[in-house]
């Protein structure tokens, strides 16, 4: 290096001074000290048939070469710079593979990990989506209303962005595990939703009037539903492991969100449309 960090001359000095404050005698590792010099200063390239001639070299060849019938491939090990995150691999690796060309690949765990990431957003999107229009369609043909139908998914829509919203603010980042909590929301949240709305229109038809109280009623039992399931899946906070926890706090979130637009929100917004008293 530049700076002489990896220089022959200083590597043996600190190797002998740490050797001497250790009681060591330095000449038996006089062997290993000349090959490590001649390896940080070669006077020339380092040749295979200079590599064979040592007595683990054929050993070492096979760790990091080997031969195809389109000629050699190679195992080049590549360590991140100090201070920088660990967990993600360095810009300045892919754009080195890039300009090697084709035959280049990067690869280990941290390679592995991101390629991970991107397909496991994907394919929670489409899961979401999914389950989304399955839904939908499932409270089309039970009110048999569109605008029904779009009302019982609005403590979900709302929930899930007061969710994203909260996990900005307490710094939480989807991860392989909680990402896939947004999708069972899609299952828990909408539930809060049919249940206001179905009681709302079997009491407004029963009595022709105002449907107000039973609409509370149901809204406290929908609230004591969701503290159930905020305790059941919010254990998994106190977890030691971490994944296991974003799963609790991100389930925790979205719970108690939809939970609170579909008591609050929706029969605001029925009690309006048909006319009715404000709710206490």
């Amino acid at each position: 290096r530049a700076d002489g960090t990896l220089s022959p001359e200083r590597v043996r000095a600190t190797f002998e001074r740490a050797a001497a404050a250790e009681g060591l005698r330095v000449e038996p590792f006089a062997p290993g000290l000349d090959l490590l010099s001649s390896a940080l200063a070669p006077a020339g390239p380092v040749t295979m048939e200079a590599v064979l001639a040592l007595p683990q070299g054929q050993t070492l060849l096979d760790r990091y070469l080997r031969r195809v019938p389109q000629g050699w491939k190679s195992v080049v090990k590549l360590y991140n710079l100090p201070g920088r995150p660990k967990r993600e691999v360095p810009q300045a690796a892919v754009d080195l593979a890039d300009s090697v060309g084709s035959g280049a690949r990067l690869t280990g765990m941290n390679t592995l990990s991101r390629s991970l990431r991107g397909e496991i957003r994907r394919d929670a999107l489409v899961s979401g989506l999914i389950g989304l229009a399955a839904v939908f369609l499932m409270l089309w043909l039970d009110f048999r209303s569109i605008r029904a139908a779009f009302l019982a998914l609005v403590p979900l829509a709302i929930g899930i962005l007061w969710m994203i919203g909260a996990m900005v603010v307490l710094d939480l980042h989807l991860n392989f595990m909680n990402i896939f909590v947004i999708t069972m929301i899609l299952g828990i949240g909408v539930d809060y939703g049919i249940h206001v709305i179905h009681r709302f229109r079997e009491e407004h038809q029963r009595t022709g009037g105002d449907a107000v109280d039973a609409v509370e009623e149901t809204a406290r039992g929908v609230l004591l539903a969701a503290m159930t399931t905020v305790v059941g899946f919010g254990s998994l906070a106190t977890s030691h492991y971490p994944g296991l926890v974003s799963m609790g706090l991100v389930s925790t979130l979205g719970t108690f969100a939809t939970a609170l637009v579909a008591v609050a929100v929706v029969p605001a917004w029925l009690s309006l449309r048909h006319g009715l008293r404000p709710l206490r």
